[in-house]
């Protein structure tokens, strides 16, 4: 195999790893939300007025 196909190749399998751990990190999340340890976030017309000022 040329350089560039071995770097291409490298570059994929790095990619699908880091692929796999934010699966992972997502799954974790979801297990959390759905066990009652974290809340999903909760927005009120106050905080959009002042994200909206802000700008």
């Amino acid at each position: 195999m040329s350089d560039l196909a071995l770097e291409l190749e490298k570059l994929i399998e790095e990619k699908k790893q880091q692929s796999n751990d934010v699966r992972q990190q997502l799954d974790f999340l979801k297990k959390a939300q759905d066990s009652g340890l974290i809340k999903k976030p909760e927005f009120n017309l106050a905080s959009v007025v002042n994200v909206a000022t802000a700008m």
